[in-house]
């Protein structure tokens, strides 16, 4: 239940708020990455909390950050995310051509 509380909140601030508070959204996107649910392998928590973590930093301009949460993320977890968190997926996608990635 916190997991989803957290969840709730990433989606608020990045996706929901009209000022769109990336600073916000670091506590909890921290927290759900320490979370037992999202270090299980496969765990869609996971790739939306590394996903999180590095649109929020990109976008706050913590470039470094944003790279370490990026090399979290594989194909797989990117795919996952693509049909599970549309909005999240193309918000992390305009982050990754920030980075030039």
């Amino acid at each position: 239940v916190y997991d989803l509380a957290n969840a709730g909140l990433v989606r608020y601030h990045l996706l929901l708020s009209q000022d769109r508070d990336y600073e916000k959204a670091l506590r909890p996107l921290i927290e759900l990455t320490e979370s037992s649910d999202a270090a299980a392998p496969g765990s869609p928590l996971r790739a939306f909390a590394y996903a999180g973590l590095c649109i929020a930093n990109q976008r706050l301009g913590r470039i470094e950050e944003a790279q370490a949460a990026r090399a979290q993320l594989t194909s797989e977890m990117q795919d996952d995310l693509r049909r599970t968190e549309g909005r999240m997926y193309e918000l992390l996608q305009s982050s990754l051509d920030a980075l030039g990635e």
